[in-house]
């Protein structure tokens, strides 16, 4: 028996059951914006997470190239709706282990999906999204479009000039293009967040790494710590971030520069709440719930 359990834009994730035995498929589509399309980019990642001898995540059981699917073994957990110190330290453990004398020269990996390589990208990032927003609700003449284009009209967009302005004045103008250097890149899973964790016998499972790649550390945490779905306190966030400035020499807890890049992605995130809104298949609701949730997350 099969069950379809899930289903994206880039993927559709089934579950196999038959008596004792349960598995995933993860068939994924055709759309990918990365060097390796999205099947070989979670298939790379996971056998090299593998050969790190790094075992809280899904195994592969087979695959098929030609039908861009793969097959993994089915984890019996729960999701985490309420994360907690200890759920954000295993998480730290599972970064540090992935990037432990992990380098560029012994894992020629692309970069991540939407990868920001330096200030400017994270300004592109947020931009690219506002623009496809407004492009997709404007001149549009039912009621729901029109709250939704006023909305990015009244209050992204005003927002976003301030913040694009910030920060430019955060960085000198000839850094705010200049790409980080490969050395100050971090092995990102990407899409790394409680969404894509299960929990199993107090074990924390990692899933989910079609977007993988090199990016710039402040764009992971950013997105961790952003994510609508789920709700870290202040304490445990800033506990989060000194921690992850201790393992990766970063400097974040006290940025400037970080605070305004924060913000840009707070931004980006509230678009991409906005994105899951779908006017043509729910003409009486029009999902306006996610309306109402990019609202009130802003």
């Amino acid at each position: 028996m099969i069950s379809k359990i899930k289903e994206g834009r880039n993927n559709n994730v089934y579950l196999y059951k038959e008596k004792n035995n349960k598995f995933i498929i993860k068939k994924f589509k055709n759309y990918f914006g990365t060097k390796y399309n999205r099947y070989f980019t979670e298939k790379i990642f996971i056998e090299y997470l593998k050969k790190k001898k790094i075992n809280n995540i899904p195994r592969i059981i087979s695959s098929n190239k030609k039908k861009k699917i793969l097959y993994f073994n089915y984890i019996n957990g729960k999701k985490i709706k309420r994360p907690n110190k200890n759920h954000l330290n295993e998480c730290l453990k599972f970064l540090k282990k992935i990037n432990h004398k992990t380098t560029h020269k012994n894992f020629q990996f692309q970069k991540a999906s939407d990868a920001c390589l330096s200030a400017q990208d994270h300004i592109n990032v947020c931009e690219k999204r506002i623009n496809k927003l407004r492009n997709k609700y404007n001149f549009k003449k039912d009621n729901e479009s029109k709250k939704i284009y006023n909305f990015l009209k009244n209050q992204i967009v005003p927002e976003f000039k301030i913040i694009k302005s910030n920060i430019k004045y955060s960085f000198e103008k000839s850094k705010l293009k200049k790409n980080l250097n490969n050395n100050h890149l971090i092995l990102s899973p990407s899409d790394f967040g409680f969404h894509n964790i299960i929990v199993k016998n107090d074990q924390l499972y990692f899933i989910d790494f079609e977007y993988a790649g090199w990016d710039d550390p402040r764009k992971l945490v950013c997105d961790f710590i952003l994510n609508p779905d789920y709700l870290i306190s202040k304490k445990d966030k800033f506990s989060f971030l000194t921690n992850f400035d201790r393992i990766f020499k970063t400097k974040l807890s006290n940025s400037n520069q970080f605070r305004v890049i924060l913000r840009v992605h707070f931004l980006k995130w509230a678009c991409m709440i906005i994105n899951q809104i779908n006017l043509k298949y729910s003409k009486k609701q029009s999902n306006m719930k996610y309306f109402k949730k990019a609202v009130n997350y802003f």
